[in-house]
C-alpha cells in the first residue's frame, strides 16, 4: 500500500533524515501499512544517515528496523548510510498480502546501503499454509528487487518460525 508509519517519518518523499535516534519505541504496521523504525515508506530519492532505531514492531507487510519500503528509480537512488537497528519484529501474516520483512529494510528498489548493521530478531507469529501469499524474511533485507547495493553491512539477529511451518 501507499501508507507508511515510522517513528520519525511515515512517508519520506525526498530530503534528509540525519543523526536521529529512536529508543524503546513500539510500532504496529498491520493491514498493508509499510513500517520502519525511522521511515515507513520512501517514494522519492532520500537520504537516511547516522540513525539508530531500537523498536518493538508488529508487522504484516513491508517493514524493517530502519525503513519499510524503499521505492524509486535507478536514476536516483535512496541512500542509507551509517545506520543501525535493534529490537524485535513480530510478523503477523494477512491473507492476500506478502510479508516482506527485514532487520534493516523490508523491501528495497534502488537503494544504496553502506556501513549499516542490525541485530533485530524476526519472529513469524503464525503461519497459515493455506495462505498463498509469500513470506520474505531476511536478517538484513526482506526482499531486494535487484537494483540496490549493499556495502560493509551485517545482520546479527535471529529469525524464528513456528513449529508448524513445512
Amino acid at each position: 500500500g501507499n501508507c507508511g508509519v515510522g517513528a520519525i517519518c511515515g512517508h519520506q518523499f525526498g530530503g534528509l533524515i540525519s543523526d536521529c535516534a529512536v529508543y524503546n519505541t513500539s510500532i504496529s504496521s498491520l493491514i498493508e501499512i509499510n513500517g520502519g523504525g525511522i521511515s515507513g515508506l520512501i517514494t522519492s530519492p532520500s537520504t537516511i544517515q547516522n540513525c539508530y532505531a531500537d523498536v518493538e514492531m508488529t508487522a504484516s507487510t513491508q517493514s524493517g528496523g530502519i525503513a519499510g519500503f524503499v521505492n524509486y528509480t535507478a536514476s536516483s537512488m535512496t541512500i542509507i548510510n551509517n545506520c543501525y537497528s535493534a529490537g524485535t519484529i513480530t510478523i503477523v501474516p494477512i491473507a492476500g498480502a506478502a510479508s516482506v520483512i527485514g532487520g534493516l529494510i523490508g523491501q528495497s528498489f534502488h537503494a544504496q546501503v553502506t556501513n549499516c548493521g542490525t541485530s533485530v530478531s524476526l519472529s513469524l507469529d503464525t503461519y497459515n499454509s493455506g495462505n498463498a501469499s509469500p513470506q520474505y524474511l531476511g536478517g538484513f533485507v526482506g526482499k531486494d528487487n535487484g537494483n540496490s547495493s549493499f556495502d560493509r553491512c551485517y545482520a546479527a539477529g535471529s529469525i524464528t518460525f513456528p513449529s508448524d511451518v513445512e
